[in-house]
């Protein structure tokens, strides 16, 4: 287990991971990264990405996003960054209540 762990920690952001887990963490911290930048004041081109009145998803911003997802691992899943954006403004405000249950509860 404990490999397990290590090899999709280390390898969540490899080009070419084959580790279909590794792959799932690297979504989702696109996603979270563009819920929650980090540092907070971050303006990298995530931030407010999956708010419902987020950018549109044009050229050049698809263009700024490469950096922060292999270009090959959405499209051994089928998967569009197009697919990523809208199911990250699909959960956007659901996750920011279960962060701040979260938060609330500690």
């Amino acid at each position: 287990m404990g490999n397990d762990i290590q090899e999709v920690i280390s390898r969540h952001h490899a080009e070419k991971s084959g580790n279909a887990f590794a792959n799932l963490i690297a979504v989702a911290n696109f996603v979270a990264g563009g819920i929650y930048p980090f540092p907070e004041n971050s303006a990298g081109p995530t931030k407010g990405l999956f708010a419902a009145d987020g950018p549109a998803l044009d050229d050049a911003l698809k263009e700024k996003l490469k950096p922060f997802l292999s270009e090959f691992l959405l499209p051994q899943y089928g998967l569009r960054v197009d697919d990523v954006i809208e199911a990250g403004r699909a959960i956007e405000t659901t996750v920011r209540k279960l962060v701040e249950n979260l938060r609330s509860s500690a």
